[in-house]
């Protein structure tokens, strides 16, 4: 990856923590060290293809009635990989809290030592970017309960951030931006008395909620010449948080003033042991911003996701971006999932992004006896017209312990390791 020869002593540690004491604390942890930057591709390439850029972190929280004390603490030790750490960061978060006058408050507040190491995690970086940032949120809302079907909740809040350790020729700075707004649900649901053995349907219930926002904070982009942009915006297809309260790239904000439309749908039936359970989702959400950025367009995509549960063993999801100004898809990702407990598994997908890739996915999985399952996985690049990977697999239980995987590969494409690999996977099942 980075022109440098492969060590003859190569080596990696993986390290994952979860432990409850008691009712309140948690400890949750992982720690992951490579030796060079594609050992994990050479040795588990299955595990490299879904975590080119491992994390390790360690976070102690304490959960009270409504609030939550935590710190985290997150270092990167692999040189080669682009990662902000904290070192640490102490939180503090109350969750929405009943007031006085039918208000509701919600507060966070943290302290933490940012730093970017050599690689940063934007190519505006400065490497070796270091901050102490101390961060604080208040919001309150009021909802108004205007007709037993609609909500209308104003919501305000306000955001103080200082940073030791600014640029752009100060020493320290200090933002203060306030943000004001609204939510406004509509709520509506249909029954009909429509019944399905096979499908184990008793009675429908449609749930229909249109969901209006509206954020405007004007002086959310002030002092971007100041400030370390550490926690700042990474590549993401899906809409993000609206309130400046919900950002976590506090360090990068812009001027807002946006209107979120959402439309949410659920379908429903009986469960037959309790409650209810759903059959099928689909929501529609799309923006529109009053002062957008450069290079945006006032209305952004339309987002639509589906989500079919008819069955336990089956299940279908779709994620649809297009964009309204000329119809055109922007990208599309569906999978359909199939579940047999007992004897098999076929997970199906596809993945289209404009002008990137379109590429089709499936994962069998098929149990012949007490003993052994054999399995196979196909990736193929329309686009390319390839087979970017070919896996072949058969799982051996060894008793009641032992699991071994014996499991050929073949690739196709512009990829760094060899167009075959041969892996044998042994794995604990209890100890």
């Amino acid at each position: 990856m980075f022109g440098q020869p492969v060590p003859h002593d190569r080596s990696y540690v993986e390290w994952q923590h979860l432990q409850q004491i008691g009712e309140h604390i948690s400890l949750t942890g992982a720690f992951n060290y490579w030796s060079d930057s594609e050992v994990l591709r050479d040795f588990k390439h299955s595990e490299f293809d879904r975590d080119q850029q491992p994390d390790s972190f360690f976070e102690a929280a304490y959960t009270g009635d409504n609030y939550s004390l935590s710190a985290f603490t997150r270092v990167n030790p692999n040189s080669y990989f682009r990662m902000q750490e904290r070192l640490p960061e102490v939180r503090f978060d109350l969750l929405p809290t009943a007031a006085p006058l039918g208000f509701y408050e919600r507060f966070n507040a943290s302290a933490t030592v940012l730093e970017a190491p050599a690689y940063g995690i934007a190519p505006t970086i400065t490497p070796g970017m270091r901050t102490n940032r101390l961060d604080a949120y208040y919001g309150i809302e009021r909802p108004l309960v205007l007709a037993p079907w609609l909500t209308f909740t104003p919501v305000a809040g306000g955001r103080v951030t200082y940073y030791s350790d600014a640029i752009g020729g100060k020493d320290t700075y200090t933002r203060t931006i306030g943000e004001i707004g609204f939510d406004a649900h509509l709520r509506a649901n249909g029954t009909f008395d429509y019944k399905n053995e096979i499908w184990e349907i008793d009675g429908l219930r449609h749930l229909f909620e249109p969901v209006l926002s509206y954020r405007y904070a004007p002086e959310a982009g002030n002092g971007r010449p100041y400030i370390p942009p550490i926690d700042s915006r990474v590549f993401s297809t899906y809409l993000q948080p609206l309130s400046i309260g919900d950002s976590r790239t506090i360090d990068d904000l812009t001027a807002l003033n946006t209107l979120r439309l959402q439309f949410n749908n659920t379908l429903q039936t009986r469960d037959p042991t309790y409650g209810s359970r759903n059959l099928a989702t689909l929501n529609f959400a799309a923006d529109y911003r009053f002062n957008s950025t450069p290079g945006e367009r006032p209305l952004s995509n339309l987002y639509t996701e589906l989500a079919l549960t008819p069955a336990p063993w089956l299940r279908w999801e779709v994620f649809h971006r297009v964009d309204p100004h000329n119809f055109s898809q922007q990208e599309l990702n569906t999978a359909l999932e199939l579940v047999d407990q007992n004897w098999r598994t076929v997970r199906l997908a596809t993945h289209f992004l404009k002008d990137n890739y379109e590429e089709y996915y499936l994962e069998y999985r098929q149990r012949i006896n007490e003993a052994f399952d054999v399995t196979g996985l196909w990736r193929y690049d329309a686009l390319r017209h390839r087979f970017n990977e070919q896996s072949y697999g058969v799982w051996q239980r060894l008793g009641r312990t032992w699991a071994v995987k014996y499991e050929v590969s073949f690739f196709k494409g512009p990829r760094r390791e060899s167009a075959f690999a041969l892996n044998i996977e042994v794995d604990l099942l209890k100890f």
